[in-house]
C-alpha cells in the first residue's frame, strides 16, 4: 500500500468504525469484515505506455489476466439492506512480451517489447442489497477509489540475432481518483459467516493535451467470505420469536388474576 492509500484506509476505518458506534449501544453494531480472491483482467494496458491516438499506440492491443486481492470492512446500518463499505484491492501484475520482425534486403530485424504493469485501488461505497429468502441476496456497489498505477517497460532491438540496442524505462507512479462498481450474490451459511460472489469494474482516467482519456480498463470476478460481528439478531428471521418478547397470562405484569390458568 502507497502512503496517500494508507491515508486512505485510516479515513475509511475511522468513517465506519465511528458510524457504527452510534448504534451500538442499542445492541447492534452492523460491522462486518471479508476477504475475496480472484481472478482480474486488463484491457488496452497500450494507453497506459504510448500516446493516445499515436500511431504505435494503435500498433498494439494488449490485454492480460492477473491474480486479484481484495479486503474490505463495512457498516450494515439498514440491516439486510444498506450498508457503507471501506475496501482495498490489489488486481495483480500482468507481464506481456510482443516479438515482430522485418527484413531489410539480406539482414533481418527483430523486436521485443516487454510490458509490466500492476494497479491497486482503496475505495469506499454504498452497498445495497436485495434479500431472496433468509438464506440469499444479491447486491450491487458503488463508490469512489483511489487508484495507484506502477508500470515498466522494455524495448530491445535485434540485427541478424544479436542484440542492438535495448531501452528500458519505469514509469512515473501515476495515482488518481474515479467511480467504482460492481454487481455480486451472497449466501448466508450462518448467521455469522457468508460467502459471496462479485464482478467489479474500476474506471480509470487521465488527461493529455488538456483532453480526457480513458487507461486501461480494469475489472475482477472474485468469490470470498464475510463475517459479522454481531450475534444472531437483526439479521435472522429463523429463531422462533424474531426477537420480540413472548407474553402469557402467566407473566407477571399480566398474570390472571383468577388464578385458574396459572397456578402459584
Amino acid at each position: 500500500m502507497k502512503l496517500n492509500q494508507l491515508r486512505a484506509f485510516g479515513l475509511g476505518a475511522l468513517l465506519v468504525f465511528g458510524f457504527s458506534a452510534q448504534v451500538h449501544a442499542q445492541g447492534y453494531s452492523g460491522l462486518y469484515a471479508g476477504f475475496g480472491l480472484g481472478y482480474s483482467q486488463y484491457t488496452s494496458i497500450e494507453d497506459f505506455f504510448l500516446e493516445p491516438g499515436s500511431d504505435d499506440n494503435q500498433n498494439f492491443d494488449i490485454d492480460e489476466n492477473a491474480f486479484a486481492y481484495q479486503l474490505f470492512a463495512g457498516w450494515e446500518f439498514v440491516p439486510r439492506y444498506l450498508a457503507l463499505e471501506f475496501s482495498y484491492i490489489d488486481f495483480g501484475e500482468s507481464q506481456t512480451d510482443y516479438r515482430y520482425s522485418e527484413t531489410s534486403g539480406s539482414n533481418s530485424i527483430e523486436y521485443k517489447d516487454s510490458f509490466h504493469f500492476k494497479t491497486t485501488a482503496m475505495g469506499i461505497a454504498l452497498k445495497g442489497s436485495l434479500p431472496l429468502g433468509s438464506s440469499l441476496s444479491l447486491f450491487g456497489k458503488a463508490g469512489i477509489a483511489t487508484w495507484d498505477v506502477d508500470g515498466k517497460v522494455r524495448f530491445e532491438t535485434y540485427f541478424n540475432g544479436v542484440e542492438d540496442t535495448a531501452l528500458s524505462f519505469e514509469t512515473e507512479e501515476l495515482d488518481g481518483e474515479d467511480f467504482f462498481y460492481s454487481i455480486g450474490a451472497e449466501y448466508h451459511y450462518s448467521e455469522n459467516l457468508s460467502l459471496y460472489a462479485e464482478y467489479l469494474i474500476q474506471e480509470e482516467e487521465h488527461e493529455f493535451d488538456g483532453e480526457s482519456y480513458n487507461y486501461f480498463e480494469v475489472s475482477a470476478l472474485s468469490v470470498g467470505v464475510i463475517w459479522r460481528f454481531d450475534e444472531p439478531g437483526p439479521r435472522s428471521r429463523k429463531h422462533s420469536d424474531n426477537g420480540k418478547r413472548n407474553i402469557t397470562a402467566c407473566d407477571e405484569k399480566y398474570k390472571d388474576v383468577s388464578g385458574i390458568i396459572c397456578q402459584e
